[in-house]
């Protein structure tokens, strides 16, 4: 398993827009760590 921190900004930006950043956040063997008001946020 791969861990990955991830920019808040990062995060939102790929949810708009179709990229190679969102297709590395979709990938199942990927862990990610973000700020918790994130996740309150989505």
């Amino acid at each position: 398993m791969m861990r990955l921190v991830v920019d808040t900004s990062i995060l939102i930006s790929s949810l708009i827009k179709q990229s190679v950043t969102r297709e590395i956040l979709l990938l199942p063997f990927m862990e990610f760590y973000l700020p918790e008001y994130a996740c309150a946020k989505l």
